[in-house]
C-alpha cells in the first residue's frame, strides 16, 4: 500500500503544481513585472502589457494542462496496478518526464504567443 501511495503522489504532483500556479496566475497574478515571482522571461517583462498577457496566458495553459494531466496520469497508473514494481517504477518515469515535458512546452508556447502579439518593444502589434 505505501508503494501505490507514493506512486499516486508522484503522478500526481506535477499537474497538481500546474493547476495550483495556473489558478493563481489567472486569479491573483504579480501585478508588476519582477524578478522574484510570475512567468519572467526577458520578454514578458519589456511592458506591464506583456506581463499581464503573460501572466494570464500561462495560468491558463498550465491549469488546463494540470486538469487533463491529473486524471489521465493516474488513470496510466490504475492501468498498471499488478505488474511488477520496476514495471511501475520505470512507467512513472516516464510519466513525470511527459508532465515535465508539457509543462515546459506551455512556457515555449506563451513566449511564441508573445512574439505574435507584441513587437520587439512590447507593444502589442
Amino acid at each position: 500500500m505505501g508503494f501505490n501511495l507514493i506512486m499516486v503522489i508522484a503522478v500526481s504532483f506535477v499537474p497538481l503544481i500546474m493547476i495550483i500556479f495556473g489558478n493563481m496566475f489567472l486569479k491573483n497574478p504579480p501585478k508588476k513585472p519582477n524578478w522574484a515571482f510570475g512567468y519572467r522571461t526577458k520578454f514578458s517583462v519589456k511592458s506591464q502589457e506583456t506581463w499581464d498577457f503573460s501572466q494570464n496566458l500561462i495560468g491558463k495553459y498550465w491549469k488546463t494542462l494540470g486538469l487533463v494531466l491529473l486524471p489521465l496520469s493516474n488513470a496510466t497508473l490504475a492501468i498498471m496496478n499488478g505488474c511488477d514494481i520496476d514495471t511501475i517504477g520505470k512507467v512513472v518515469g516516464v510519466i513525470e518526464i511527459v508532465q515535465c515535458a508539457f509543462m515546459i512546452g506551455a512556457t515555449v508556447a506563451v513566449s511564441s504567443k508573445l512574439k505574435k502579439v507584441f513587437d520587439a518593444n512590447g507593444v502589442r502589434k
